[in-house]
């Protein structure tokens, strides 16, 4: 278990589990995933899992805006993000 204490963490780890499936290469977009709860942060659609997205999405102007910072995310070599997996 690992505490979720920083807003920046919460995003990023969002943003993370938002893109496995498209880094995974089992969809080329992450609202394509039909387990993923990203289409609901987006279009505020029902789940068949009870989620919260309003936690996130209110660091954000609109949903529009949180689907720019997770697609925009490109990791590269250079990217510090060993502080924020587990």
């Amino acid at each position: 278990m690992k505490l979720v204490d920083e807003v920046s963490y919460l995003l990023h780890l969002s943003r993370y589990i938002h893109l496995n499936p498209v880094r995974a290469t089992l969809v080329e977009k992450g609202e394509m995933w039909m387990y993923s709860s990203y289409p609901a942060f987006l279009h505020a659609e029902n789940t068949s899992v009870t989620i919260h997205p309003q936690i996130v999405l209110q660091e954000f102007k609109n949903p529009f805006e949180y689907k720019e910072f997770v697609e925009s995310y490109i990791p590269n070599d250079k990217d510090k993000i060993s502080k924020f997996l587990f």
